[in-house]
């Protein structure tokens, strides 16, 4: 991964995406959040799997969830963890 650092600030010049399966449904997967704090990657990864585990139904794959839930549902559910782990009130 490439990497830009400004100062003190260092971010991932990668996306944040919820995937495709290639074999069944070739394509991109959704942006969710376009650059993200390099020392807060794990805390976003985090975040975005606590959201997939409350709105996803049983058996159901990222990209599904991602697709029934919409993406700004989604990337806004991922938000919410994300202060949630910063505060220090995820379980």
């Amino acid at each position: 991964m490439a990497g830009k650092s400004s100062g003190t600030n260092k971010y991932l010049l990668t996306c944040i995406t919820g995937g495709r399966n290639i074999i069944f449904v070739p394509g991109l997967g959704e942006k969710i959040f376009s650059t993200v704090p390099e020392d807060e990657t794990v805390v976003y990864i985090d975040a975005l799997l606590r959201a997939y585990r409350r709105l996803g139904r049983t058996g159901e794959r990222i990209a599904q969830t991602l697709a029934r839930a919409g993406r700004e549902h989604f990337a806004a559910e991922t938000r919410t963890e994300v202060a949630r782990i910063r505060a220090g009130a995820a379980n």
